[in-house]
């Protein structure tokens, strides 16, 4: 054991003394709503800190699959993918991710036009990866704040 202290554990422990040794001898309305928003703040980054990486990858390789049926489809040269690196850090995976989600939104504009039979099929796919992206996130950016806040 090498007796390192986790990101979690930090975030953890400043959760615990905001919501058990500050926010409780809080008295300004204003002050106590801050301390628990707070509080759901740090619960999102908690669970950000532990899960957020593998999905940020997990969805750069779905978005890039889709993204070369759809140039297939399209009849455009190959997407340029590379494999993802889930070392990267967090905002490098969430620029990667949101500069394809870019041009995914781009894609599905110029499917309208397309009459090739497989456009049905990459739909359905782009509709999953979407629904999948909204469920992933949601332990980070729904259910930290779905108690009281303000």
């Amino acid at each position: 054991m090498s007796g390192a202290i986790g990101i979690d554990e930090v975030l953890g422990s400043v959760l615990w003394s905001l919501e058990n040794e500050i926010a409780p001898t809080v008295t300004d309305q204003y002050a106590a709503s801050v301390c628990k928003t707070s509080s759901a703040l740090l619960r999102s980054c908690i669970v950000r800190v532990e899960h957020e990486g593998a999905f940020l990858s997990a969805q750069l390789r779905e978005v890039q699959a889709i993204l070369a049926e759809a140039h297939d489809v399209l009849g455009k040269s190959a997407l340029h993918s590379r494999d993802v690196e889930t070392t990267r850090s967090l905002p490098a995976l969430t620029a990667e991710l949101n500069r394809h989600n870019a041009e995914l939104a781009t894609v599905l504009e110029e499917l309208r036009e397309t009459a090739d039979p497989r456009v049905s099929a990459l739909r359905e796919a782009i509709r999953r990866y979407l629904a999948a992206q909204l469920a992933g996130q949601r332990p980070w950016m729904v259910e930290p704040f779905a108690g009281e806040i303000r």
